[in-house]
């Protein structure tokens, strides 16, 4: 209801919901993006080898916040040394553990995956993840301190053209 009005917007969904939603989601859920013509992880993976041309392969260590089915692991893992898939759905991360890319698959909140490391990623990427959070301001700064130096986060977001009432926009 929050969502629909604008009205008391929480700064992210309770955790219950997002987990249940994705739980129910999880084996329709590459189906669906494959008709909506999904490609964040081709993307990603393009603006990650960008940015990493001259770093031999195999060698970053690197979270897929919000893994989900593991749509993005494919694209990662090549420039791996570990692949870590971070997720709260245990349904998304039984389907990511079939496509056996993830070193580590992980069932937990994001910002709380965040506040036990501590400059040990080299590469944060997060598909299509963040726009069921509000404010980032925690993500971010949770996510920076995992970074190792010269470490990168690589996420996309939903644009919002209207006016809010908050700095952020969850929908």
């Amino acid at each position: 209801m929050a969502a629909a009005t604008g009205v008391e917007v929480p700064e992210k969904p309770d955790e219950r919901y997002v987990k249940d939603m994705f739980d129910r989601f999880a084996e329709s859920f590459d189906k669906v993006l494959t008709n909506l013509e999904y490609n964040a992880p081709q993307q990603i993976q393009s603006i990650v080898e960008d940015l990493h041309q001259h770093t031999d392969p195999q060698t970053l260590s690197i979270v897929d916040a919000g893994c989900g089915t593991g749509l993005c692991g494919h694209y990662l893992k090549p420039l791996a040394s570990q692949l870590i898939g971070v997720d709260l759905s245990p349904g998304m991360l039984h389907r990511a553990k079939y496509r056996d890319q993830y070193d580590e698959l992980i069932e937990q909140d994001l910002n709380e995956y965040f506040r036990q490391v501590s400059n040990k990623c080299d590469l944060i990427e997060s598909a299509d993840t963040l726009c069921y959070f509000g404010n980032l301001l925690d993500f971010l700064q949770l996510s920076y301190k995992a970074l190792t130096a010269g470490g990168c986060i690589i996420f996309t977001a939903e644009r919002h053209d209207g006016e809010t009432i908050t700095a952020y926009c969850l929908q």
